[in-house]
């Protein structure tokens, strides 16, 4: 299982942490190519594990939330991975924000272990969506245009530092609603 966590507190800063060697026992010692890949599998390993969950009362209740959670835990690590392999380094800051709703995350990722810190709009902590809302409406469509963005940047078959760039924002914007989707999951969506 995934050990993620996030502490949100009530002046809306927060903290998390996690590990890769679960999600790096699932992808392999693969290349950036080969793990986007490899994170688009976790990443519909989402909606199969929700359909699941709330196929028989349409409710998210207990090991069905866990369970949920364990699959966007593991795509976001998949996704740190991914940048791990753009990057080629033993160590990574990743910067997500977005100033329009003051939002802000580091995440600090050394040797498979990584940290989080930072800033979450009341939204974050009010339940604004359902599941099938962030998922399809806003997770969806950021997964469809990283993948837009990785073939346009591999065409020649060379990944240059502005292609690398324009790939880590489209990454960071994954981030941002994966973390969106989890903190509704964990604490405030008990169904569709």
């Amino acid at each position: 299982m995934a050990k993620t966590s996030f502490n949100i507190l009530s002046n809306l800063t927060f903290t998390g942490k996690g590990a890769l060697l679960e999600v790096e026992n699932i992808i392999g010692n693969v290349t950036f190519a080969q793990g986007i890949s490899k994170a688009i599998g976790l990443f519909q390993n989402i909606d199969r594990e929700y359909k699941k969950a709330v196929g028989n009362d349409g409710k998210i209740v207990g090991k069905e939330r866990t369970d949920i959670l364990m699959q966007v835990d593991r795509f976001m690590n998949g996704i740190i991975l991914v940048w791990k392999k753009l990057e080629m380094r033993n160590d990574n800051m990743i910067v997500i924000e977005n100033k329009n709703v003051n939002f802000l995350m580091n995440i600090n990722e050394r040797n498979g272990l990584w940290d989080a810190s930072g800033t979450v709009p009341n939204f974050f902590v009010r339940p604004v969506k359902n599941f099938q809302e962030i998922y399809n409406n806003k997770l969806t469509p950021e997964i469809v245009a990283l993948l837009k963005r990785y073939a346009e940047a591999s065409e020649d078959g060379i990944i240059d530092d502005d292609e690398r760039e324009d790939l880590k924002k489209g990454m960071q914007r994954v981030l941002y609603y994966t973390f969106f989707l989890r903190t509704q999951v964990e604490k405030l969506l008990i169904h569709d």
